[in-house]
This record gives C-alpha cells, sequence and structure tokens, in this order.
C-alpha cells in the first residue's frame, strides 16, 4: 500500500526519469553504431568528412539533448512549485493563527472589563442581587458565543462551570437568606478567586 501511495505521489518523477533513461541509452546507442561501422577508417583531414560526422551527431544529439533539458525543466518547475505551495500554506496557517490569538484576545479583553465592572458592583454590596445575575449572565453568554474559539467542554478543570455554579449559590444565597452574611460572603469570595482562575486559563489558552 504504501509503494503504491508513493507511486502516485511521484508518478511524474518516475515518467521523466523514464524518458531522460531512454534519451542516454539512445545517445549511447548513435555512438556505438557509429564506432562500429568507421572505426577502421583512418582519421580523415577533408572538412567535408569533418562535417558529416557534426551532421550526423548534431542531427541525432540535438534533438536527445533538447528533450533531456525539457525534462530537467519540467523537473524543476514541479520542484518549484511543490515547496512554493508548501510556503504558502504555512502563511495562510501563520496568518490563520495570528487571527485566532486576536480574536481570543478581543473576547478575553471583552470578558474580563465587564466581569470586573460588575464584581466591583457585588463588592461594594454583597446582597447586591442584580450584580450577580450581570455576572452570571456575561458569563453564559460568553461561553455560548465564545465556544468556538475557547471549547470550553474540553477544558480541566472547567473553571466556566464552576463560576456559573457559584454564581448560581450566590444569588440563590440572596434571594432566600439575605441576612446571612457569612454565606453570602463567602459566595463572593469563591467567585472572585474562581473568576481569577477562568481568566489565568482562558489567557492561557489564547496564546496556544
Amino acid at each position: 500500500m504504501k509503494i503504491i501511495d508513493w507511486l502516485k505521489k511521484h508518478w511524474w518523477a518516475i515518467l521523466l526519469s523514464v524518458f531522460i533513461f531512454c534519451a542516454i541509452v539512445l545517445i549511447i546507442i548513435s555512438i556505438q553504431c557509429f564506432w562500429k561501422i568507421f572505426h577502421k577508417n583512418t582519421i580523415s583531414g577533408s572538412p567535408q568528412d569533418w562535417g558529416v560526422f557534426g551532421d550526423y551527431f548534431g542531427g541525432i544529439l540535438n534533438p536527445l539533448l533538447s528533450f533531456i533539458s525539457i525534462c530537467i525543466t519540467i523537473w524543476l518547475t514541479a520542484i518549484i512549485n511543490r515547496f512554493s505551495k508548501k510556503n504558502n500554506e504555512s502563511q495562510i496557517d501563520a496568518a490563520r493563527r495570528i487571527t485566532l490569538i486576536q480574536l481570543k484576545h478581543e473576547a478575553l479583553k471583552e470578558l474580563r472589563n465587564e466581569l470586573n465592572i460588575h464584581f466591583d458592583k457585588w463588592g461594594e454590596n454583597f446582597s447586591d442581587g442584580k450584580a450577580v445575575d450581570n455576572c452570571s449572565k456575561i458569563a453564559l453568554e460568553f461561553k455560548v458565543n465564545y465556544n468556538y474559539l475557547f471549547n470550553f467542554n474540553t477544558l480541566e478543570p472547567n473553571y466556566m462551570d464552576q463560576l456559573n455554579s457559584i454564581l448560581y449559590d450566590a444569588a440563590y444565597a440572596i434571594d432566600t437568606t439575605p441576612n446571612d452574611l457569612e454565606l453570602i460572603t463567602n459566595n463572593h469570595i469563591r467567585a472572585f478567586f474562581c473568576k481569577r482562575k477562568l481568566l489565568a486559563d482562558l489567557g492561557r489558552i489564547t496564546i496556544e
């Protein structure tokens, strides 16, 4: 199977090599034929004889040498095109990676700014359920809108899901036990440190 794949990939090089080999064989045969017929004759001093000699080899060798030259040119052109294609693919891949990094950076910058704004509001008033809801909304929308960039389902540990779970607990505690300041404060602290871990993790993914 590997041999067949190799032949399919390099068929043009094999074909050119066969053509060149045949051309060289024909050159050798023409020289041998001339030598076999005329090697017993003495070297002529007549320009006409040398002209005939030149016409013989010129008529046989020039087309064959031209054919070999064309084959080599085709071979070199194919090699150059192959390397050019690889370089273009590398450039496209590099541009794609740069674009993805820029998109991730801008998305992460927006998430960090919005979360910090509402976390600061929450820190000013631990019982501010609206600030908690805004943080949860921002995190959920980011996960939905930018999952194609960060692929949150593959993160381990998944700080995004942990943050959303903590924010849910915080909102529930504010609604059901608004006087339990210790629980509400503890939820804020847990959410704050989970947010830092999430942003750090996404920052790592951004430059990968």
